[in-house]
């Protein structure tokens, strides 16, 4: 009897276990490289998407997080990336690191208007002409702010190959 109870936590285990951890693209080595995902990450998503490799994860990072972008900045160098001052899609718009000094963070109206939504984007392309986009958004509930919302960091990281870019 005991033997048939371990047996069936471990076919219980077994087929729960898979569901539980990460599922890990296989995408190539350089891509994983370019992509940061800082330690303490929470709800990792992996995508592929139209020929771009795309990550979302929230962090515990209270708004500004001034620290976690020259965190992100650091790391992007040491992997020889170079950080673009205009975006890359609308050339003509600076990026948020580029608008005065230490940078400004883009506010807007959620769609529902219940949320002030803060924006950062950042841009960085390597020697290949690859680029790569960050997004971190913070959703601030109005009236009230909670200060949960505040240090709820959303990060989507876009690894763009220069040939999609090319076919623009």
């Amino acid at each position: 009897m005991r033997r048939t109870r371990y047996s069936g936590f471990l076919i219980f285990i077994l087929i729960i276990l898979p569901c539980c951890q990460k599922q890990i693209p296989d995408w190539p080595k350089n891509i994983f490289e370019s992509l940061w995902v800082p330690q303490g990450a929470e709800q990792i998503k992996y995508y592929f998407i139209k020929g771009s490799y795309q990550i979302g994860y929230e962090a515990k990072i209270c708004y500004p997080g001034d620290d976690f972008i020259n965190a992100l900045v650091n790391e992007m160098k040491k992997r020889n990336w170079r950080r673009l001052e205009f975006d890359f899609l609308n050339p003509g718009l600076k990026l948020n690191h580029a608008r005065g000094a230490g940078g400004t963070w883009s506010r807007f109206v959620d769609h529902n208007g219940k949320d002030d939504v803060y924006q950062w984007i950042e841009d960085w392309e390597d020697s290949q002409k690859n680029i790569v986009r960050y997004g971190f958004k913070y959703h601030i509930h109005k009236g009230g702010a909670v200060a949960q919302d505040k240090c709820s960091l959303k990060v989507n990281a876009i690894y763009i190959p220069a040939e999609i870019l090319s076919e623009r």
